[in-house]
């Protein structure tokens, strides 16, 4: 093998494993199964919950995010009307795309139509995107759970199953139906920071089942509660509402 021949060696070998490389590499994009049924059908695809996309007659009330889809098979226009509940700060956002591809992407808030080119088939995809939901519960929390009597010491259970009360007693969430059991090793006074929220401007009402009554009247406030032996405390006015909503309204939808 001549001199040159050597020199040329290296990249001659680097062209060779190139060119294998392309005749075995593994493609990098993923396409989706071909549209072969177009039966004019909005479907929900995904759901935040079971009452994010309710069918109406004509259209649809997107109360959650969700994402409808529909398979189309020709070119043709999208069009809808959209309308929304404004709700912190902002109305809902209705966004389009074909197959991944964007074509629209609006917030609403008065009724509005639109028209959207659809320049192949796929599958189509009306979504909504940003949620919003803000209420209000009369709940409170106890924290620095101290019994002031000789012994100081005393146990504590709560009926609830999502935030239960183990030792060392720290903090306990109380919200309706829960209730705390409290017993102590003998008569005293349990003392407690208690951090509570407010409905319509009114604090959880704790009622003792030794006949004592606290009305919460701020945000934070220590609570004084006499024992001589085991006693229940729970929330004696529940309460809960809907102080803010958003949601999408989808009416006379026409895919192609």
């Amino acid at each position: 093998m001549t001199r040159w021949a050597w020199f040329l060696l290296p990249a001659l070998l680097c062209l060779a494993l190139a060119w294998l490389a392309r005749q075995t590499a593994v493609p990098q994009t993923l396409s989706l199964p071909a549209i072969t049924t177009c039966d004019g059908q909005l479907r929900p695809v995904y759901a935040f919950d079971a009452a994010s996309a309710k069918a109406v007659n004509g259209g649809w009330d997107l109360n959650g995010e969700s994402v409808l889809e529909q398979a189309v098979c020709q070119p043709g226009t999208l069009t809808f009307t959209a309308s929304g509940t404004v709700a912190g700060g902002s109305g809902p956002r209705v966004e389009v795309d074909l197959d991944g591809e964007p074509l629209l992407s609006a917030v609403v808030g008065r009724p509005e139509t639109f028209q959207v080119p659809v320049a192949r088939a796929g599958r189509l995809h009306i979504a909504y995107t940003n949620d919003f939901l803000r209420s209000e519960r009369r709940e409170v929390t106890l924290t620095d759970i101290r019994l002031a009597a000789p012994c100081r010491k005393f146990t504590g259970r709560s009926s609830s199953t999502s935030a239960p009360w183990r030792p060392p007693y720290i903090a306990v969430y109380l919200a309706p139906p829960a209730q705390l059991t409290v017993t102590p090793c003998g008569r005293g006074t349990l003392t407690a920071l208690a951090t509570a929220t407010a409905v319509a401007g009114v604090y959880p009402v704790l009622v003792i089942s030794t006949g004592q009554t606290i009305a919460l009247t701020a945000a934070t406030q220590r609570v004084q509660i006499p024992l001589s032996g085991p006693a229940t405390v729970q929330i004696s006015n529940p309460a809960f509402r809907t102080t803010a909503d958003r949601n999408l309204q989808l009416r006379e939808i026409r895919v192609p």
